[in-house]
C-alpha cells in the first residue's frame, strides 16, 4: 500500500464500551429487566410463587404491572427495532423472546468466524478509530459522521462497506448496516445505479435453507427500502432525535465532532450525500462464503409490498398485539440445538413427541378393546354351553375360534381389566408431583386456601396464576413431568369448585365445595402443619366409580410411612365426600385425635378421559 493510498483512505469511529454508554437496543445487546421471574417460572416452580416474583420486580422497577406491557415497553426496546431484530423473528420468534428474558445468547464459533470475517472486511475497506463519547448528541452524531464518510468513500472509488441506515415505519424507527454498497453501471444503460451486497459465512460449503434464506432477504429488501427513502429525502429525523433524546441545536462535545457544529449541520450532508445516490437496483446480492471463498451467490428482488406486510406483522408481536411464535413443525429441526428447547412449551419438538405418544396410546387403547370383545363374546359362549342353551346365532360362526380359549377363561381371567386406561396403577407406590394454582385474580381466601392446600399435599407446588393461560400451564406442567394440576375456584369469596387433572392425557375431574373450613377459622389454634406422607382412610367408596374417584384422589399423596399419625380422611355420604384432616396422638392404649383442618364437602360433577386443556 502507498502512502497516498493511506492519506486517502477513509474513517469511521466506533465508540469505547464505557459503563454508562448506551448502544442501539438489539438482540445483541439487549438485557432482561425481567430475568428473575423468568428463571423462578422455568427453574423448578421454587418456593416463591411467580406474581411474588413479579410484585418484586415492580416494586424495583418504576413501572406499571410487567406482565401487561407489550414487549416493546418490557425489553426497553424504546420503538427502536434492528433489521437484525426483524430477521431473527423470521427464524425464531420464541428464541427472540428467551433470549431477551433470560439475556442468555449462544455465541458458537460458526458465529464468531463469521464477525471476525465481517471485521476483516471491513478494515480492508477502511480503518477504525475508538473514540470516547459523553453526550447523547455525540453518539448519534458519531453514526452520522460515519455514513458521511462512507459514501464520500462510494463516490470516490465506488465501493464501501458497513454503512448506517434507519426509516421511519409506524410507531417505530428501524435501523441496520448495509454490508457493501457499490456503484457499477446499470445493464443494458450508460446510467449507474447502486447495488447492495451482503456476504454470509457458511461453517460448511453448503447450499442455505430456505429459511436462513428467507431472513437474509429481508435483511438486505430492508436496506434498499431504506436507501430508497433517504434517497428520495423523504425521512424525518425528528423521532430518531426523540429516540436518543437530542438537542438537535446543542454543540458537539467529541473533539472528531467539534469541527462539524451540531447535528443539524450533520444532518444536512447526510442527506445530502443520499439524495446524490444514482438510482438504487432493486436486485440485491447475497455471496455465501466458506474460508475465505465464496462458492454460491443469490440474487433478491425487492417485493416491497410483500415485504411491508412481513415487518407489520412482525411489529404485531412488540406491539402485544399476539404472542411469541414457534417455528412451524416442518422446521422442527431447528429447535433441536436451540438453547431454549428444553423450556420451550410450544417447540414442534414437544408437540411431535405428545402426538407420538398419542397414537401409541390409542393403538394400544384399540388392541385392548378387541381383546376385551373377544372375551366377552368368549364368555356368552362359556355361559351358553354350561347352562346347556343354544349358541347365540352371532357366535355361531365364530364358535370354534372363541372355543378354543374358554379352558383360558377362568374367574381371574373372565374379569373387565384393562391397563392402558388405568392412569393411577401407580398410586400409593410412586411419589407423584403435583401443581396446584388458582383461577385468575383469585380473593385473600381463595389464595389462603390454595396454600393449605400445598401444605396438606406433600410434593406439591403452588403457582400463582397470574394472566398465564391455562393451556400454556398444562403444557409447562407436561415437561415438567407434573403428573397432576389442581385448579381452584371461586364464588364471591368463597372456594366452590375443584378440578383435578391428572398428566398427560387425563382423566379430569370436576367437584363442587361447601362447607370449607380454613386453618384460621377454626375455635381453636390448630397445631403445626405436618409434612409427614399421611396414611389415606377412604369409607364406603365400593362402587365402580367409587374405586375411580378413590383412584383419582389417592394419586395425589405419596406412599404412606407405616409409623407415621397424620391422617387423611374421605367418607362417601350420599355422593358426597366429607374430608378431615388430623392426627392420631397417645400411647398404644390411649388413642386420642386432634383435628388439623376442621373438613370440607366435595361432591364429584363430572369426570372427562382427556385432560380438559
Amino acid at each position: 500500500m502507498t502512502t497516498s493510498e493511506v492519506d486517502t483512505k477513509k474513517i469511521t469511529y466506533v465508540v469505547k464500551k464505557t459503563d454508562t454508554s448506551k448502544d442501539d437496543v438489539t438482540l445483541e445487546s439487549q438485557t432482561n429487566v425481567d430475568d428473575h421471574i423468568y428463571d423462578d417460572f422455568m427453574n423448578g416452580l421454587d418456593e416463591d410463587d411467580i406474581e411474588d416474583c413479579i410484585q418484586r420486580s415492580i416494586l424495583s422497577q418504576p413501572s406499571p404491572d410487567i406482565k401487561s406491557l407489550p414487549p416493546v415497553m418490557k425489553f426497553n426496546k424504546n420503538y427502536y427495532l434492528s433489521v437484525t431484530d426483524l430477521s431473527s423473528q423470521l427464524w425464531c420468534e420464541k428464541q427472540v423472546e428467551f433470549t431477551l428474558m433470560t439475556g442468555r445468547k449462544r455465541v458458537t464459533e460458526a458465529m464468531e468466524k463469521g464477525t471476525e470475517r465481517h471485521e476483516q472486511l471491513e478494515l480492508e475497506d477502511h480503518d477504525v478509530v475508538e473514540v470516547v463519547v459523553e453526550t447523547n448528541e455525540d453518539r448519534l452524531g458519531i453514526k452520522f459522521l460515519n455514513t458521511i464518510n462512507l459514501l464520500e468513500q462510494l463516490f470516490s472509488e465506488g465501493k464501501c462497506r458497513e454503512v448506517w441506515v434507519f426509516t421511519n415505519f409506524e410507531d417505530y424507527i428501524i435501523s441496520g448496516i448495509i454490508d457493501q454498497l457499490e456503484i457499477v453501471k446499470a445493464p443494458n444503460s450508460k446510467e449507474k445505479m447502486v447495488i447492495i451486497s451482503d456476504t454470509k459465512t457458511r461453517s460448511t460449503k453448503t447450499t442455505p435453507s430456505p429459511s436462513q434464506v428467507q431472513g437474509a432477504s429481508v435483511q438486505v429488501q430492508s436496506y434498499c427500502i431504506m436507501l430508497q427513502r433517504l434517497r428520495d429525502g423523504t425521512e424525518s429525523f425528528e423521532k430518531l432525535y426523540k429516540l436518543y433524546d437530542c438537542d438537535k441545536n446543542a454543540a458537539f462535545v467529541c473533539e472528531e465532532l467539534e469541527p462539524e457544529g451540531n447535528l443539524i449541520s450533520l444532518e444536512k450532508k447526510f442527506s445530502s450525500l443520499f439524495q446524490r445516490l444514482p438510482p438504487i437496483s432493486t436486485v440485491m446480492e447475497l455471496s455465501y462464503e466458506f474460508e475465505g471463498e465464496v462458492f454460491k451467490t443469490t440474487k433478491i428482488h425487492l417485493n416491497e409490498p410483500t415485504l411491508l406486510y412481513t415487518i407489520r406483522y412482525l411489529i404485531e408481536y412488540w406491539n402485544g398485539n399476539r404472542d411469541a411464535e414457534a417455528p412451524p413443525f416442518c422446521e422442527s429441526w431447528k429447535c433441536k440445538k436451540c438453547d431454549f428447547k428444553d423450556e420451550c412449551i410450544i417447540s414442534p419438538l414437544l408437540k411431535r413427541s405428545i402426538k407420538i405418544e398419542r397414537r401409541e396410546y390409542l393403538f394400544n387403547k384399540s388392541q385392548e378393546e378387541r381383546q376385551a370383545s373377544f372375551t366377552k363374546k368368549a364368555r356368552k359362549l362359556k355361559e351358553a354351553i354350561d347352562n346347556n342353551k343354544s349358541i347365540p346365532s352371532e357366535l355361531r360362526t365364530k364358535s370354534g375360534l372363541v372355543q378354543g380359549s374358554l379352558d383360558l377363561l377362568d374367574e381371574k381371567a373372565r374379569e373387565d381389566h384393562t391397563h392402558i386406561d388405568d392412569e393411577y396403577a401407580f398410586a400409593g407406590i410412586k411419589e407423584p408431583k403435583v401443581m396446584i394454582t388458582t383461577s385468575r385474580n383469585p380473593s385473600g381466601r381463595l389464595s389462603q386456601f390454595a396454600k393449605e392446600m400445598r401444605l396438606l399435599i406433600p410434593n406439591s407446588e403452588r403457582l400463582n396464576r397470574g394472566s398465564y393461560i391455562l393451556k400454556d400451564l398444562v403444557n409447562f406442567c407436561k415437561t415438567k413431568d407434573v403428573s397432576d394440576i389442581i385448579l381452584l375456584y371461586e364464588h364471591r369469596g368463597e372456594p366452590n369448585a375443584l378440578i383435578v387433572c391428572h398428566l398427560p392425557h387425563g382423566p379430569t375431574a370436576y367437584f363442587q365445595l361447601s362447607q370449607v373450613v380454613l386453618r384460621h377459622d377454626l375455635p381453636e389454634k390448630p397445631p403445626a402443619m405436618s409434612e409427614a406422607y399421611p396414611h389415606l382412610i377412604f369409607h364406603n367408596f365400593t362402587s365402580k366409580l367409587g374405586e375411580r374417584l378413590s383412584g383419582i384422589l389417592k394419586h395425589l399423596f405419596p406412599p404412606a410411612i407405616p409409623d407415621n399419625v397424620r391422617v387423611l380422611s374421605f367418607v362417601n355420604k350420599g355422593d358426597r365426600i366429607h374430608f378431615r384432616h388430623h392426627i392420631w396422638s397417645g400411647g398404644s392404649k390411649k388413642v386420642q385425635e386432634e383435628d388439623i383442618d376442621d373438613g370440607k364437602q366435595i361432591m364429584l360433577s363430572e369426570i372427562l378421559k382427556l385432560n380438559g386443556h
